[in-house]
Formats: C-alpha cells, structure tokens, sequence
C-alpha cells in the first residue's frame, strides 16, 4: 500500500484529494504548511503531492527539495494554481515527478499522477535492490579471483615439476631444445 502524504494551505482541497487518495488505496497523511511537511518528510513517504504556493512562493519547492534530500526515490507532485512555465522548469529540474494544474473540482488528473508515480517509485526501489545484489556477487567474486590465481600459479608450478620429474624419470633429466622438461 502507498504512503502518500498530501500537502497544501487549501484545507478543504488537501482532505477532498485525501479521501479520493484514500478510496484509491493510498495510505495519506496531511499536512497545511510546508513547514509541517517538512518536518513529516522522514524517508516514510512514496509519493508527496505538494501545493507550489503556501506560505511563500516557492513553499511547494522547499518541501521538494527536503523530500529529496531524504529519499532520493521520493516522487514528488507540484500542484499549482498558477500555470507558470519557469515554476514547472524549476520543480521538474529539481526533481518533481509532474507539474500539474490544480483546479478546485478536478483530482482526477492528480490520482493518475500518484498511480504512476507509485508504479515508479516501486520500480525505483526494485532496480536499487537488484543493484545491491548485483554488487554483492561482484564483491564475492573480487574476492575469490585472487585466490582463484594464486590457485592457478600453484597449479602451474606443480604442472612444471611434474614434467621435469617425468623428464628426468623417463629420458635421464632435461632434454636439449627443450627447456621445460
């Protein structure tokens, strides 16, 4: 089950997204200021859907930039009133999962936002999971290959004094024109 935490100034906005976050299967929490939700922000959450403007301008783009800082496979939703081009450049350079158009009657944009960015926060997970297996092995192996050489020198040499042992046996010590028997 996602953990989404929903965050913005608009109360009745927060608890309506809330509830239809909720209907969809999300675990939510709330928060009414950026403050707050940066203080909720503990690495806990996959998905935050965050109001742009708050308590300044740029509120919503604190709490992205917190959220990332503490998990880096957080995705962030920016929600905005205000269509502005350089607020969206800003917030998805920053690492914003989408930029979206908040319009009081209409979540249904911003569910589909947090089911995909659900899907890919998993993915997200999954890949660093496969990552660390993946390093592992290589670490075992980084230490089994010197052994595995030392195995192979000593091999080696015993290969060599087995044939000087058969040269010397069979045809009275080492032969001329070949300098391993």
């Amino acid at each position: 089950m996602a953990r989404v935490l929903v965050v913005d100034d608009n109360a009745s906005f927060c608890r309506a997204l809330g509830l239809r976050l909720e209907d969809a299967g999300c675990l939510v929490d709330t928060a009414a200021s950026a403050a707050d939700a940066i203080k909720c922000i503990t690495g806990n959450y996959d998905v935050l859907v965050v109001d742009m403007r708050m308590e300044t301008e740029e509120s919503g783009l604190e709490v992205l930039q917190s959220a990332k800082s503490n998990d880096r496979f957080c995705q962030v939703i920016v929600l905005t009133a205000y269509a502005e081009l350089n607020n969206a450049l800003k917030a998805m350079s920053m690492g914003a999962f989408a930029y979206v158009l908040k319009e009081a009657s209409e979540t249904e944009m911003v569910l589909q936002q947090v089911k995909r960015a659900v899907d890919f926060h998993a993915v997200m997970k999954n890949l660093e999971a496969s990552s660390k297996a993946i390093k592992s092995v290589r670490e075992l192996l980084e230490g089994v290959v010197p052994l595995l050489q030392k195995s192979v020198a000593q091999l080696g040499m015993v290969r060599d004094g087995q044939d000087k042992l058969l040269s010397t046996l069979l045809l009275g010590g080492p032969q001329e024109g070949n300098p391993q028997a």
